[in-house]
This record gives structure tokens, C-alpha cells and sequence, in this order.
């Protein structure tokens, strides 16, 4: 077993580890394989103080001596660069030692798993006091099986065994077979049984699965006993010519043969009345055993072939019913050729077996005199008659009962629930609460029509008492905080009581109605309180005179603004705590106190609210820099501006701050310098996409570049994905400031999206290019003619970096210190919540009033709790399928990192950034070294918060007029409601009285109106009083309603156009072009008057109010410009050409330069030896001048 244990090694040992429970990391992987600890054997036996230690000195004083300098940070990981400092820091011996505990765990199975020894078991009657000792041994070995497990197992074997010996073997019936149980060392059973038949001294191992003992085999072992003898004893007619034949030889052989016969256990029964052993006949002994086995046959032919002298010519005998003796002297070669006859072929043997074994069997035939006279029984005797079908009605149930197969869950609720209503007058039914809450379920799948149909047909309850039953959930009240519900969704699905609340708005049709449950109308924006709440109850609709009050002073709300909480747990469901209408008119101070507000209320239930999140939106952008920078930065961290734990931590949404980025690189107005020779631009994209490289090289479309696509975040993903990012290193010149831009995009989405990545990778990913973008930032600032505004990310973009890379070290350091390692989650902390409820309420309906979001959200909780409900009763697939999913991409669980672990992972991240900006030029090598960017976001005080401003804004997020609206009436994508067919029913009735006159008002003035009554007065047509519903009021006095675009792309782009992107032209020799288009190599006059080599990267108008009237959309710009036009300019990578070599042009100052300066388009140059080549010079060039 030792050496079977130290064959496990490599990968079979990370695998094997890997099913116990434990995953070990890549570089502790290939440490223990280069210090020959990576296997099984030693491993289990590692001492870890003294151990580790010697690993640590090899490590710190030989390994980096031998090996190459592109495998040192695999081994080395943060000591990549100080190999003689590596030690084993607390996270990497705690998992040591985990590993060892993991290793003897498979160790101690791997050594119970052959409980029993391969010797065998030489007696017969073995019993439990024999094997005892050995079965506590094999019941030691196993910690997770006790002994009364094993004796509980050991007893229904032996029930099993002897219980099935006494039915099918009645030779057997006296005897008791017990058996040697012991555990196999992985929680499950193996026995030794003895054969019950008498001088069988054979054990046979028996072996059990998850729930029954596999006893096929052993019961095999036993018939074959019974089939041997039973063939032996039934032919006494072959016995009886084989004593005969037996004592005919006996007077002339001596009795050598006889005694190597004795030990012969196949034929120690064939004894005749002397005593003596007798040969049986080849010709019975052959059709007995062929019934058998077929392994006999060859057996016996071997017996023959030894025999072949002394047996002779007998079977000549026997066929021709002679008693003669038999002559030894007949020649050898007939009696060969006797053995090749037809009658003793194969076949001949095995029809001779059938034959035989059919002898005693009973025939149909035989039963028909019985049937005949049981007939005519029957016909004489009526009583008999009578009992007979009787018995026969009483057998049938229990027949066709073990028949039917099993219902499902569902069907045997609706099988129960019909036979409990089948005698019950219609409308007398009654359901359970299962019943109801299925009726419930089905009523918001299905809608009202499928919902009738089912009603109709099968046993559910009717409509009305569905609608009863929905009605008697609590409403959701706009502006009215759900925390004590939010607690009893957390208990009843079993979550943590530690939220991460989320915050952002959608967009709503601008419909005023009213909610006769509160009597409110809805729709309109609601006051804030002087904690920052909406003030719940401020429209209640008490007259006619108030409600039209109400339309004079206020405006319909355009967003609905959702505080949605999301539990700590990998794909929990989220919950809306807070829904109401806004204006956006709100200030950062008024999140802050309601955040406050929030934090204690919460805690009072006994919910922890751990960390607020949004999208970017400036005044909760403000919000979070006030309660994450601080003044004064860390005493022990410079770079770390905040406090390592706060009362809770923030967090802008990942995907937003992509989207942003995106965003301010395809804006064709800016100029994104990184260094005296890069740009960051979008050209270099649009030359790698019209290259001659497959599509699928890149998988990239001139739609993804599209400037006013603002939110497409597919888009996004292609463009900075790894293989966009290498193919512009390897085939676009002077592409490596936009490859870094995107690379960027990608990890500061993936620190907080990806779910297999590790704390300190994180920490190390985003870190990365906060210290990138710090330095950039400076070097924008301190470089004459450039600024923040026209020369760098947005400030709202490079806040939101910040914060999340603070909020990052935060949420480790507050999780740590509490001991939750397995709440950090960082994929859960965002603002998605709120775009996933958004999501869902516009697949019902695209376009919603407030009111009518309100009812889906308290459709989706309905229908949420029916589901928990029925989940052990009814199957959900798409439930299920979640689960599945869940348990495939389960994260693995982390072990937080220390202060100082951090500080290596941060340190590291600083030295890379460094390298990038040194690379690009934005700061000197010999500047590198003790360089410490430091956070160059501005600390907020109180009075900052008080201030309303759009500072923190930018034009490239979406904004309420990029959403279409549309005011058609027919909307094919949305779906109908049942409210809302009644409700224009209601509206329809009530014009008709305020129109027709006093003949209708009588109806209707006999309702008692009241404040809370739905209805109100009015004037009709001819003046007369004339009673109404306050929703038909509510829409008579709105001047118009809006739906918004069913298209969810036409909702987050702009409204003009993009411009058609074209193919770039090729041309071979210079040549002056009409148009020019992004990516082409032009010649341009220079202030100087020399030639200057560009290739362009994007165009802008020269003069304009602001800059956005100063984009240019397109990707091509016309040379000659016509009159009046404002100017256009290029954006180019400049090149002097020294003798047809191309060499980059030092920029004091990156901009736009006058088309009016083109000379011609030259021909794309050529990358020869690291340098670009170009087929023609500057004479060639001075000739289009």
C-alpha cells in the first residue's frame, strides 16, 4: 500500500485533493513539485514547522540560481524581484497544513480500502466470533462508520441470505449462514460469506453499493452446487451401466485407477454398493454436465483424452446393449475416430440437453381435464359460481394497483383535490392552501385567459377567490421602506442578515393614476423629508377640487427610483426595499442622511447593511467620496487615502465604469495623449478591423465603435478583450498606449466581476491602474496645453476607479476582522441588483407607469413566495437549471489576506504601473525608483454636499433625452393586462354619463361618496351633478401620456444616426484624394513648411459653441471644404521621413491639425526590421504641392 501511495504524485494528487475538498494554488503547486514533496507518501508526513522551513531556505538561497528568468515569478509569485526575501507568509502555511490534514484523510482511505486480507479462509463454518477481532480492526480503520452501522448491516445480509437459501433450496433448509462484515474504508460495506453446502470450503466476497447488498454472485456460487447433483442423481439409468461396466473391468485392471479416483471431488458420489469409485459413462456424463456448464465439457474431453486406452470401445457396447467385456487390445486410431463421430458434436450434445430437461416439465395440455371439469363444477354449483367471482374481484385491485405507475407531486394534489369536491354543488368547493397557492402560481405564469382555461377543465380554484387571495397581500406603498418584509425573506430562505443595498432609476411613462388600495393618487414626484425619505401620503385623493389641485402644482415623475437589497450569497434573489417617483432633483446630501437613516433602521431589525453601490450618478458619487476619503491618507499606507474599516464601504458598478471608459475613447472630439509619442485613440481600432484579418481574429464590428452606442456592453467586452489587445500590439504601429487603455477597461470590470480570482489578485488588478491612472493624471497637469477636461479619462470615471480600489481593500480588511471570509463577494457589489429588477418588470411590460411598477413588483414577490412554498412539492425547471448552474461555477472558498500580504500585492501593482508609464514615456527611468503616486481625489466636507451641481457629469453617460419616447398608441411588444382592460372598461362607462345627460346620474348618485370612496363628483354635460371613478378623472385631466420604445437599444443611444463606416482605400503610389478617411498615411504641410508624415486617427470640426457641436461622426472628411464651413481637423500620429524611413515626431502638444495642410495619401508603409519603410520620398511628395 506504501508504494501504491507513493505512486500518487502530480497531477493525481492535486486531483485527488481537489475531490477531498481542497485546492491548491498554482505556485505552492510547482514549490512542492521543485522540492520533491509532491507526493502522496511524504506528503502526509510533513512536518510543517521544520519542514517548511528547510523549503523556505532552498527557495530563498538555490532555486533562483537555476532557474530561468521567465519561470521566476510562477515560483516566486510576489518575490519575483527579491527572490532572497521569499518567505511563506500566514495564508500560505495555514493552507500547508490544511494540505497535510488532506493528505492523511486519503491516506487512511486508501489504506482501508481492502479491509479483508488476500489470503483465503480454509475453514467452513466461519462465525462472528472468529472474524470478530478482525471486524473491529476494519471498523477502527474507519472513523466515519460505527460498529452498530456494521452490525446493522451484518444482520440484513445474513436475513437476506438465509432467507433466500431456505426458499430455493430445501436440501439447505437447516442451514445458517453468517458472515464477516467490515468497512471498506470510503463509507460503505463488504462482507466474506461462507457456502452453506456441505465440504464446499469456498468464501465468497460480497460487496454492497449505496443501498443493497450485491448477492448475485454468491447465490450463483450455490446453484451451481444443486445443478450438478440434481443431473447426477435423476439418470440412476447411466448408474446402474456404469456399476455393471465397473465390475466387469475390475477383474482385470488392478485398482491403481481406482485410487487416483478417490481424490476426485467431482466424482466422489458415483460409489457402487462395495464401496468402490466408479467411472462414469462419457455418454450421460457429457449430457449432464453440458446442462451445467460449459466448462465441464472441456474438462471431461481432457479426462478422456487421458483415459482414451484403458476405456476402449464401451460406448460401442452401450449402443449395442452388450454385456461383454471390453478389450484393451482394439486399435488406437478406431477409437480416436469413435470420439470424431456426429453424435458426440456440440450441437448433437446440446439438443440432447434439451431434450432431457424438458422430461419433467409440465405441459399446457395437462391442464385441460382439470379446466374441463372445474367447468362443469362451476356450471352446477351457483354458490361456487358465486365465490369464485368474488375472490376473483377482490384479487384484481391489488393487481392493477402494482401496475399504475407514480403519479407526479402535481398531479396527485389535483387527483386529491377533485375527489375531495366531486360530490360538492358548484360553488360549495373548497381548497387547501397548497391548492391555493398553486392556483396562485399558475394565475401569474399563465395570465387570465390560460388561467380560465385551466379553471374550466380541472380543479382549481375560480378567479375570484385568486383575486381575493392576491388582494389580501400586503400592497407595496410608494415610498414606503420594506424592511421588516426584507427580514422575513432573508429568515424564510435561510440568507445572512448582511445586505448590499444598491440604488439606481429607470425610466417611466409619465402617467398620473390612482391606487384605490391607499387612496393616493400616484405618479407624481414626492417631497423629501429632512432625512433625505420621500414622504409617503402626500397626494391623497379626497375631492375632485384636490385631485385637479394636484395637476396645477405638480409634474408627472419621468423616473421610478429603486433601493434594491442583495443578500450575501452566491445567486440569492434580490429584494426591492424602496420604490418612488423622482425628479432627479435630489441632492447628495440628502443620500447621505438617508443612507444614515437606513443603516440604523436596518440594524434595528438585526440586518447589517455592509455597503452601498449606484452607477455613477454624481450625487451618490459624492456621497461615497465623503464617507471613503479622507483628509489625512493612512499613517502606515501613503497611497491609501481612506480608513481600512468603516461603517460600511462603497462601491460604483463595475460595468458602468467600463461603459464610461468605452465611452470617452470612441468620443471623436477628444485627444487622449499618453506621452510625447502615443495617443489613445479609437482609429487604431478602426485599422485593425479594416486590415485584411479575418473577423474571426478579432471578432469585432465597425457597430462596436460607434460613438453614440453609448451603452453596449457586449460592444465593450469585445473591444478589450485579450486578443484585440495582442493583435494591436503585433499588427498597428504606435498602438500601445490604446492597447494599455484597453487592457485597463478589461481588468478594472474583471477585479470585482471575475468570480475565480483570488483577494490579492484582485487587490494587485485594480491597484495596477489606480497608480497608472495617477501618474497619467499628473503628467496631463504638469505638460503645458493639455488639461483634465479635453486630455484625460472623465473625473467622474477616474472617482469611480478610486473608490472601488479603496472599497476593495475595505471590504477585505471588514470581513476579515469579522471572521464572514465567505461573504466577500465582490461580484455581488453593484448596482446589477436594480438592473436585474429592471430587466425582469420590462419583460412583462415595456412600458410601465409608476403605479403599474409597482403592481409587478408585488406580482414578482407573489409569485417568488409561491415558489418557495410549493419547491417541495412542485418542479421547477428554470429553478433547478439555477442551481445547476450555481453548483457548476461555485467559487472557491478564499482565506482573506493580512495587512502585510496586502502590502506586497500592492507594492507590486505600483512597480507595474510604473514600468507601463516609463515604457510610454510619461515618467524618466531614473524617476521610477521611488516614485509613490498618491490619491488625487479631493476629500468632500459637509457643505459640499449641499451644494446641486453637474460637475461630476459627463455627456457620454445616458441621459433622459437619449431615451426615445414614443406616443403611439399601439405598442406590439407590450403585453395586456387584465387592470388595465378594466380599467379603460371603468373609463369608457364613466364618459358616457358625464355626457349623456341626468338619466345616467341617478344610478350613480345613489353611491355613498365619501373621502375614501373610489368615486367623486362632478358636473356632467348639462351641468348636473354627476358622480365618477377617480381614476377617470385622473385621466381626464392629463394632458397626454407616453410609452416608452419596446426596443431596449433605441432606449440607451442617441437619437441621430451613426455615420455608415467605409472601407479604407489602398493606394500604391501617392495620389491627392477628395476624401480622406481614419487610418490613412497622408502628407501634410507643417508650420515650418517641411512634410510631415500622419496617419490619421479621428476628425472635429475646428470651431464650435462647445465640444460636442464640435464631434465629427464619421470615419472619412471631405479635403475641400465647402463655403461657410466651420473647419475640420485631423487627429494624426506624426512621422518625419529620413530617407524613406519613417521615424515618430516627439508632440509638445497632441491636437487636431487643419485639413486645409494636405498635401496627398501615401501608401501604407511596411514594418521592415522594426522600422516603417515607406516606397517613396519627400521629392515624390513636394510634387502635389
Amino acid at each position: 500500500m506504501a508504494d501504491s501511495q507513493q505512486a500518487i504524485s502530480g497531477d493525481d494528487l492535486w486531483k485527488l485533493l481537489q475531490e477531498d475538498g481542497f485546492f491548491c494554488p498554482a505556485d505552492l503547486k510547482l514549490i512542492l513539485k521543485a522540492t520533491k514533496w509532491d507526493n502522496l507518501n511524504t506528503l502526509s508526513e510533513m512536518n510543517p514547522d521544520s519542514d517548511l522551513s528547510s523549503i523556505q531556505n532552498f527557495m530563498q538561497n538555490t532555486l533562483h540560481h537555476i532557474l530561468p528568468d521567465s519561470e521566476r515569478e510562477k515560483y516566486y509569485s510576489l518575490f519575483k524581484d527579491h527572490p532572497e526575501k521569499f518567505q511563506f507568509v500566514g495564508g500560505d502555511i495555514q493552507m500547508v497544513k490544511q494540505m497535510i490534514e488532506h493528505a492523511k484523510n486519503i491516506s487512511r482511505k486508501h489504506n482501508n480500502k481492502r479491509p479483508f486480507s488476500s489470503g483465503s479462509v480454509k475453514t467452513t463454518g466461519v462465525t462472528p466470533a472468529e472474524g470478530g477481532s478482525n471486524t473491529a480492526n476494519e471498523a477502527k480503520k474507519s472513523k466515519s462508520v460505527s460498529s452498530s452501522e456494521i452490525l446493522k448491516a451484518k444482520k440484513t445480509l445474513e436475513s437476506t441470505i438465509n432467507i433466500y437459501v431456505n426458499a430455493n433450496f430445501p436440501l439447505l433448509k437447516d442451514k445458517t449462514v453468517e458472515c464477516i462484515v467490515a468497512c471498506d474504508g470510503y463509507n460503505s460495506f463488504v462482507a466474506k460469506a461462507p457456502c452453506p453446502v456441505d465440504k464446499c470450503t469456498e468464501i465468497r466476497k460480497v460487496t454492497r453499493n449505496d443501498k443493497r447488498w450485491n448477492t448475485s454472485n454468491y447465490y450463483a456460487h450455490i446453484r451451481s452446487h444443486f445443478s450438478k447433483r440434481k443431473s447426477k442423481i435423476s439418470d440412476s439409468k447411466c448408474m446402474k451401466i456404469n456399476k455393471m461396466l465397473s465390475q466387469q473391468k475390475s477383474k482385470n485392471k488392478c485398482s491403481d485407477s481406482d485410487s487416483e479416483n478417490e481424490d476426485d471431488p467431482e466424482r466422489g458420489n458415483n460409489t457402487g454398493d462395495n464401496g468402490q469409485n466408479l467411472r462414469p459413462i462419457r455418454k450421460c456424463s457429457r449430457r449432464v454436465n453440458f446442462i451445467s456448464d460449459d466448462s465441464d465439457d472441456e474438462n471431461h474431453d481432457e479426462n478422456h483424452d487421458e483415459n482414451h486406452a484403458e476405456d476402449g470401445t464401451f460406448n460401442d457396447t452401450i449402443q449395442n446393449s452388450s454385456t461383454s467385456a471390453i478389450t484393451e487390445n482394439d486399435n488406437a486410431e478406431q477409437q480416436i475416430f469413435q470420439w470424431k463421430k456426429d453424435h458426440y458434436s456440440r450441437s448433437k450434445r446440446t439438443q440432447r440437453g434439451l431434450e432431457d430437461a424438458a422430461l419433467g416439465c409440465a405441459k399446457i395440455t395437462d391442464f385441460y381435464s382439470v379446466l374441463n371439469k372445474m367447468d362443469i363444477l362451476i356450471r352446477e354449483n351457483e354458490e361456487l359460481k358465486n365465490n369464485v367471482v368474488k375472490t376473483m374481484s377482490e384479487a384484481m385491485p391489488v393487481q392493477s394497483t402494482q401496475a399504475t405507475p407514480k403519479l407526479s407531486a402535481m398531479l396527485e394534489i389535483l387527483l386529491e383535490c377533485a375527489k375531495k369536491n366531486a360530490l360538492k354543488k358548484s360553488g360549495g368547493e373548497r381548497y387547501d392552501e397548497v391548492m391555493k397557492e398553486l392556483g396562485a402560481l399558475m394565475f401569474h405564469v399563465g395570465g387570465l385567459q390560460l388561467y380560465e382555461i385551466l379553471c374550466k377543465n380541472l380543479p382549481f380554484p375560480s378567479v375570484s377567490t385568486i383575486r381575493r387571495m392576491i388582494y389580501k397581500q400586503e400592497n407595496i406603498t410608494e415610498g414606503l421602506f420594506r424592511i421588516k418584509q426584507l427580514k422575513a425573506f432573508l429568515e424564510q430562505r435561510n440568507l445572512p442578515l448582511k445586505v448590499h443595498l444598491s440604488e439606481d432609476a429607470t425610466v417611466v411613462a409619465q402617467r398620473v393614476q390612482y391606487h384605490p388600495g391607499s387612496n393616493q393618487i400616484v405618479g407624481f414626484t414626492l417631497p423629501l423629508d429632512a432625512n433625505g425619505l420621500p414622504i409617503t401620503g402626500s397626494f391623497p385623493a379626497t375631492s375632485a377640487n384636490t385631485i385637479s389641485q394636484y395637476f396645477e402644482d405638480n409634474s408627472a415623475s419621468k423616473n421610478a427610483y429603486c433601493v434594491v437589497a442583495q443578500p450575501y450569497v452566491d445567486n440569492a434573489p434580490c429584494f426591492v426595499v424602496v420604490v418612488y417617483g423622482t425628479d432627479n432633483k435630489f441632492k447628495a446630501k440628502d443620500v447621505h442622511r438617508r443612507w444614515l437613516w437606513m443603516c440604523k433602521e436596518f440594524e434595528e431589525e438585526g440586518i447589517d447593511v455592509c455597503g452601498f453601490s449606484s452607477d455613477g450618478d454624481s450625487r451618490l458619487l459624492k456621497c461615497m467620496i465623503f464617507n471613503t476619503i479622507c483628509e489625512i491618507p493612512d499613517s502606515k499606507w501613503e497611497w491609501f487615502q481612506a480608513k481600512k474599516v468603516n461603517r460600511f464601504f462603497c462601491v460604483q458598478d463595475s460595468i458602468h465604469v467600463g461603459i464610461k471608459l468605452k465611452s470617452r475613447l470612441l468620443k471623436p472630439s477628444i485627444v487622449l495623449p499618453s506621452g510625447s509619442q502615443f495617443i489613445v485613440s479609437s482609429g487604431h481600432l478602426v485599422e485593425l478591423i479594416d486590415k485584411h484579418l479575418l473577423k474571426s481574429q478579432h471578432l469585432l464590428n465597425h457597430s462596436d465603435i460607434n460613438p453614440k452606442d453609448k451603452m453596449n456592453y457586449e460592444a465593450m467586452r469585445r473591444m478589450c478583450a485579450k486578443e484585440v489587445t495582442n493583435l494591436l500590439r503585433l499588427k498597428v504601429v504606435g498602438s500601445e498606449a490604446t492597447a494599455l487603455y484597453l487592457d485597463m477597461m478589461r481588468e478594472v470590470v474583471e477585479a470585482f466581476n471575475s468570480v475565480e480570482l483570488q483577494p490579492l489578485a484582485r487587490i494587485e488588478m485594480i491597484w495596477k491602474w489606480v497608480f497608472y491612472l495617477r501618474i497619467w493624471r499628473d503628467w496631463v497637469l504638469k505638460t503645458e496645453g493639455y488639461n483634465l477636461e479635453n486630455n484625460f479619462i472623465t473625473s467622474n470615471a477616474y472617482q469611480c476607479i478610486e473608490v472601488n480600489a479603496h472599497a476593495m481593500i475595505q471590504a477585505v480588511t471588514t470581513f476579515r476582522d469579522a471572521e464572514d471570509h465567505n461573504l466577500f463577494l465582490p461580484w455581488l457589489m453593484s448596482s446589477q441588483p436594480c438592473e436585474s429588477t429592471f430587466r425582469t418588470l420590462r419583460s412583462a411590460q415595456v412600458s410601465f407607469s409608476l403605479l403599474e411598477m409597482q403592481n409587478y413588483i408585488r406580482r414578482i414577490d407573489t409569485l417568488a413566495l409561491s415558489k418557495l412554498k410549493l419547491q417541495d412539492k412542485i418542479i421547477f425547471p428554470r429553478h433547478q437549471k439555477a442551481i445547476q448552474k450555481s453548483a457548476a461555477t461555485c467559487h472557491i472558498p478564499v482565506c482573506l489576506p493580512e495587512d502585510f500580504e496586502i502590502e506586497m500585492a500592492v507594492e507590486s501593482a505600483r512597480n507595474q504601473a510604473i514600468e507601463f508609464a516609463v515604457n510610454l514615456k510619461l515618467l524618466k527611468r531614473n524617476q521610477s525608483a521611488l516614485y509613490l503616486p498618491l490619491c488625487q481625489v479631493r476629500p468632500l466636507s459637509s457643505a459640499d454636499l449641499d451644494i446641486f451641481d453637474d460637475e461630476m457629469n459627463e455627456d457620454e453617460d445616458v441621459n433622459d433625452e437619449h431615451i426615445l419616447l414614443d406616443t403611439a398608441s399601439d405598442d406590439n411588444n407590450t403585453v395586456p393586462e387584465y387592470e388595465n382592460v378594466s380599467e379603460s372598461v371603468d373609463i369608457l362607462e364613466d364618459l358616457y354619463v358625464v355626457s349623456s345627460g341626468s338619466i345616467s346620474v341617478k344610478t350613480f348618485n345613489n353611491v355613498n361618496i365619501t373621502e375614501t370612496s373610489p368615486f367623486v363628483v362632478v358636473a356632467d354635460g348639462h351641468g348636473e351633478p354627476a358622480a365618477i371613478r377617480k381614476s377617470t378623472l385622473c385621466w381626464l385631466l392629463q394632458s397626454g401620456d407616453t410609452k416608452i420604445s419596446a426596443d431596449r437599444l433605441k432606449r440607451v443611444q442617441a437619437s441621430d444616426l451613426p455615420a455608415q463606416a467605409k472601407k479604407c482605400k489602398e493606394v500604391s503610389n501617392p495620389s491627392k484624394e477628395e476624401f480622406i478617411s481614419v487610418s490613412d498615411w497622408c502628407a501634410f504641410v507643417s508650420e515650418d513648411g517641411s512634410v510631415a508624415i500622419g496617419r490619421v486617427l479621428s476628425f472635429s470640426y475646428m470651431s464650435g459653441s462647445c465640444k460636442k457641436n464640435q464631434q465629427y461622426s464619421r470615419l472619412e472628411a471631405p479635403v475641400a471644404a465647402p463655403e461657410n464651413a466651420r473647419g475640420l481637423g485631423c487627429l494624426c500620429s506624426w512621422y518625419r521621413l529620413i530617407r524613406s524611413t519613417l521615424k515618430p515626431t516627439d508632440m509638445d502638444i497632441q491636437g487636431y491639425y487643419d485639413i486645409k495642410n494636405y498635401i496627398c495619401t501615401v501608401p501604407r508603409p511596411q514594418l521592415v526590421q522594426n522600422s516603417l519603410r515607406l516606397s517613396c520620398s519627400v521629392q515624390t511628395i513636394k510634387k502635389f504641392m
